[in-house]
């Protein structure tokens, strides 16, 4: 999924809520999420298997697939039963889709729990 990453075992052990083996590495490729994930920044992954964002309320930074390219991205579910697909980079449009269209556009693989890069 990414570049490899060395990490202390007892520090993510302790600092994990789930299984360590749902953990992967992905590098940011773009500076659509700046500022608060910048171009390059190491992101740690819990990957879930159909991970459903209806059920977890949308909450937080996702690496996700779309038209073919990985991309980190916020989601939300807005009021006219639509997912508004939102950067943090006022640089970069956000956009929306229907939410029964979602699963057929989106491929969500896992949400971000740790970023980090140079100073």
């Amino acid at each position: 999924m990414g570049p490899s990453i060395a990490v202390n075992k007892s520090w993510l052990l302790n600092f994990l809520d789930f299984p360590a083996e749902k953990a992967r590495s992905f590098r940011a490729q773009d500076s659509s999420m700046s500022p608060t994930i910048e171009e390059g920044n190491v992101c740690l992954i819990r990957v879930e298997k159909d991970m459903d964002l209806v059920s977890s309320g949308f909450e937080g930074i996702y690496l996700s697939k779309i038209d073919k390219t990985y991309q980190l991205r916020r989601f939300q579910k807005s009021p006219r039963n639509t997912v508004l697909v939102v950067t943090d980079n006022p640089f970069f449009m956000d956009w929306e889709t229907p939410l029964d269209e979602f699963k057929e556009k989106i491929v969500i693989l896992g949400k971000v729990f740790w970023a980090g890069g140079y100073i």
